[in-house]
C-alpha cells in the first residue's frame, strides 16, 4: 500500500515517469522522513474530488521544500545509500510537483 499521485493531464494512456509519484507506507516513505503524512496533512490540501489543485500544490511544494533540511539532518542516522536514495525521492517528489504546476493540472490523489 502506498500513496499514489497522477498528473490529471498526463493520466491515461500515454503515461511518462514524471506523470506518476508513489510513496510507499513503509520506512521508505518520504513524506514521514519529513515528519510529515499523507493521511492528515496531505489529505487537508484535496479538494472534494480528492485533488491537489495547482494552487495547492504550489503550497505543498512550498512546505515540502522548507522541509529539507530534516533529510540533511538524518545523515548521522541513516548510512549514505538511505541518504542517497531519500534525496532522490525528494529530488522525484519535486519534480513532480513542478510538472503539475507547470502543465496547471491537478494531481490526482489515491492515499
Amino acid at each position: 500500500m502506498g500513496a499514489d499521485l497522477y498528473i490529471k493531464l498526463c493520466y491515461g494512456g500515454d503515461q511518462k515517469k514524471d506523470s506518476y509519484y508513489r510513496d510507499s507506507y513503509n520506512n521508505t516513505n518520504l513524506l514521514w522522513q519529513l515528519g510529515l503524512d499523507y493521511w492528515v496533512w496531505f489529505a487537508g490540501f484535496l479538494n472534494k474530488k480528492r485533488e491537489l489543485t495547482p494552487a495547492k500544490t504550489k503550497k505543498v511544494l512550498e512546505i515540502i521544500r522548507a522541509r529539507h533540511c530534516v533529510l540533511d539532518g538524518k545523515k548521522e542516522l541513516y548510512k549514505k545509500e538511505w541518504c542517497d536514495y531519500f534525496n532522490e525521492k525528494y529530488d522525484e517528489l519535486v519534480g513532480f510537483l513542478e510538472k503539475a504546476i507547470e502543465l496547471k493540472s491537478n494531481i490526482e490523489a489515491s492515499i
